[in-house]
């Protein structure tokens, strides 16, 4: 196990945040086999309390692409690396994770806003005579909305989600920590082999 995840607070809080969601989607019973090893490295308060589940009547495949959508641009862009790979994922969860190549949800245009403004350190005005708010497409790892310039000219910008570049490096930590562990526990519930997944991103 990396030290770094180990004593970095960040990441046990984002950990703990994967561990809810898998619970609130269902997968309990990945969390029940890396339970014990969790608790031994991180203690008891890693596992977050049982919360609402979703819809029973959907299916283990839809329940994961709810789930990866919800757990953000890493987990999006690992499902839609999994939905090319049938000989990893069985064909039902290939079909759903699909969904993810073109039914990202955006975020949102005071986000959008704020980062304009960041990287061009200007007011959106002083750039921009008009934003489009509804972005033309939404993707795991950036949205793309068209605007116009003062002189009339329509162009397109693409921005990356907020706080990207750090949101995907903790991730990959947890992933390939998660994944060391699901498979010293042989839990291929999902994909044959988690670390090998992992590196597919």
């Amino acid at each position: 196990m990396s030290l770094r995840i180990g004593r970095n607070w960040r990441h046990m809080r984002r950990y703990r945040q994967i561990l809810g969601i898998l619970l609130k989607y269902g997968f309990g019973d990945v969390v029940d086999v890396a339970r014990r090893d969790l608790i031994g490295r991180f203690g008891d308060k890693i596992i977050p309390l049982l919360g609402k589940h979703v819809d029973s009547s959907m299916s283990r495949a839809e329940r994961l692409r709810y789930a990866a959508e919800e757990l953000g641009p890493t987990f999006i862009k690992l499902a839609q690396v999994l939905s090319m790979r049938p000989d990893l994922v069985p064909p039902d969860v290939a079909t759903e994770l699909q969904k993810l190549q073109d039914e990202v949800s955006p975020f949102s245009y005071e986000e959008v806003q704020n980062i304009i403004k960041e990287e061009l350190k200007q007011e959106l005005e002083t750039a921009f005579s008009h934003i489009d708010e509804q972005p033309l497409v939404a993707a795991s790892i950036a949205q793309v909305h068209r605007a116009t310039l003062h002189d009339g000219k329509r162009v397109i910008i693409k921005i990356q989600r907020p706080d990207i570049q750090e949101v995907i490096d903790v991730d990959l930590e947890i992933l390939s920590d998660l994944a060391k562990v699901l498979k010293r526990h042989s839990l291929n519930t999902v994909v044959s082999d988690p670390v090998s997944c992992r590196r597919e991103v």
